[in-house]
């Protein structure tokens, strides 16, 4: 390994230095020049043992003559700096002056402290409890003429002028930033740039709807890289957006999950890798609900309330009842600041939000109903069943991440009627990352959404489900597959 004497300076080592200067500068000064040359603390301890083991002794007409007290000389290359501000948490810091004598110079107040050092007061103001200590020391005061050869002093004297005493000063001011840096991640809704207006239900006609569930946007982060991985899944939110265009649908369904909220939920343990995560989750969904509404502006739109969505608002519940449906001010008449809809800033464009899990009700027409669904079953195909079996309508839910449908046949006198139930699948990753009962990667789960063509005004509907595997689906034999985008995440 190559000595720190060894290494290049401007094209000069320090040893080469040391072995040029030894005998016309003295070893405090040799110190001082090594330490401003090569930014680094060099001490005259150093260089003297480095002097000695390279054979070099001060010429015989060497001589220090000292006539002031020891305390009193500044070294330049001394670990103790006369100006140390340490940064002692987020929002605080605390700047500690020392080394002053009395009577020349001597720094006493804060207000000299702070011209001295140069703190940036639009930054940091003066905190409490400033400190200010005074004490004695004691230091000899001697007169030297020493002449040195082959390291050893071989003449001269050294007379003593008895023990003087000095009074040092240390000064320590605590500083507070005048504009504080958040101590935990700051949860706030997005800033849309464009109003969309709410466009209205289809009323008339055959009509078209896109429908998914359970985006569980969110993140966990890698601890050692810090890298954000998405529990969402991009490539299968971006194949809906490109069915969804080219079906030219009359109207957008999402039935809820919209967000995952590991990080807000006291049902399991908290993992470090899910906290902090859901700024960055907001803005990414808000950017995906901009697609599709950029995309479709004429479409009705409807984002449900989902079990994890509700997390939110049990979290506030339980640890901070004061902030349950609070509004700014000046947002009265939007939905609670700490809500899914404000967050995402539904209103800005054209969202309707329909809350109240699990009686996140809405209609498409007389006979098909649509929410997020609260029933689910552990066998493939048993939750559809499940549901069908109770069900007086048809209904399409999300919940279960898995793609079903199931059906039964209602006979009354001089009428028959169907009955449906579709599960429409999950637009999460699938492979293990998202949190769940089992490991994800031991579920029963599908990616998938769905395509309704429907009377508004009757009962009739077609349902096409529509799978995605590995960023890829067919629709209206077409094959759809994902782009390469990274929404933005800050």
């Amino acid at each position: 390994m190559t000595s720190w004497w060894q290494c290049e300076y401007n094209r000069i080592t320090p040893t080469d230095f040391l072995r040029e200067n030894w005998q016309r500068m003295t070893d405090r000064e040799i110190a001082a020049k090594l330490s401003a040359i090569t930014e680094r603390k060099v001490s005259r301890d150093a260089v003297k043992k480095k002097r000695q083991g390279m054979g070099l002794s001060k010429a015989p007409d060497s001589t220090e003559n000292v006539v002031i007290p020891e305390w009193s000389i500044p070294d330049p290359t001394s670990d103790v700096e006369p100006y140390k501000f340490t940064e002692t948490g987020k929002n605080t810091g605390t700047l500690i002056h020392v080394r002053e004598v009395e009577p020349e110079g001597a720094i006493k107040t804060v207000e000299q402290v702070i011209e001295a050092s140069g703190i940036d007061l639009s930054i940091w103001r003066v905190g409490d409890r400033i400190k200010i200590n005074k004490w004695p020391v004691g230091a000899k005061a001697e007169q030297k003429d020493i002449r040195w050869e082959d390291g050893r002093i071989v003449e001269g004297f050294v007379k003593s002028d008895g023990l003087t005493v000095a009074q040092l000063w240390q000064v320590e001011v605590p500083f507070v930033r005048i504009e504080p840096k958040p101590i935990m991640p700051i949860i706030q809704p997005v800033e849309c740039s464009v109003t969309f207006e709410q466009p209205p239900k289809p009323a008339g006609g055959l009509s078209r709807s896109l429908v998914f569930s359970d985006t569980h946007l969110g993140f966990k982060r890698d601890l050692g890289s810090g890298e954000l991985i998405p529990l969402h899944d991009n490539r299968a939110l971006d194949v809906a957006l490109q069915v969804a265009i080219a079906a030219q649908v009359d109207r957008v369904d999402m039935l809820g999950d919209i967000f995952d909220l590991s990080d807000v939920s006291d049902r399991y343990v908290k993992l470090p890798e899910f906290q902090a995560c859901l700024q960055p989750a907001i803005i990414t969904g808000h950017w995906w609900l901009s697609q599709f509404r950029r995309a479709l502006p004429e479409a009705y739109m409807a984002a449900h309330e989902g079990n994890h969505d509700l997390r939110l608002m049990m979290a506030i519940v339980t640890h901070l009842k004061t902030a349950y449906d609070l509004r700014a001010a000046d947002e009265l008449s939007l939905p609670p600041a700490l809500s899914v809809p404000r967050l995402l800033a539904l209103h800005r464009l054209g969202i309707v939000w329909i809350g109240s899990y699990p009686q996140d009700v809405d209609w498409l027409n007389e006979d098909l109903r649509a929410s997020h669904g609260k029933i689910a079953r552990s066998q493939p195909g048993a939750t559809a069943r499940a549901i069908v079996e109770q069900a007086e309508t048809s209904e399409i839910v999300g919940h279960i991440h898995r793609m079903e449908s199931a059906s039964k046949t209602i006979h009354r006198r001089n009428k028959v009627r169907v009955i449906q139930a579709h599960c429409l699948g999950c637009m999460c990753h699938i492979d293990g990352r998202l949190p769940s009962t089992k490991g994800g990667d031991r579920e029963q789960w599908q990616q998938g959404f769905a395509v309704i063509d429907y009377d508004p005004n009757g009962i009739v509907y077609n349902y096409t489900p529509v799978m995605v595997q590995e960023g890829k689906a067919v629709w209206n034999g077409q094959l759809f597959v994902a782009r390469d985008i990274e929404p933005p995440v800050e």
